[in-house]
């Protein structure tokens, strides 16, 4: 290993040139589930109040829909 290459480093820190060992970037596929949960009448409430008591009310209300 060269004093300047650490490993899985693509790219020199001293010099910023590519190794020639360097190969591209391993891609892993992933499967997710995205929830996507639009709050009624959230914006009216965030008008109403203050953004620390919204934050504590969306954070109640995170909570329940969490254990659901």
């Amino acid at each position: 290993m060269r004093a300047r290459e650490s490993a899985g480093c693509r790219f020199c820190n001293r010099w910023g040139t590519a190794f020639p060992h360097a190969s591209a970037p391993r891609v892993r596929r992933k499967t997710v589930t995205v929830l996507f949960c639009d709050v009624t009448g959230s914006t009216a409430l965030g008008e109403r109040l203050d953004p620390e008591s919204l934050q504590q009310v969306m954070r109640r209300y995170f909570g329940a829909a969490r254990q659901v």
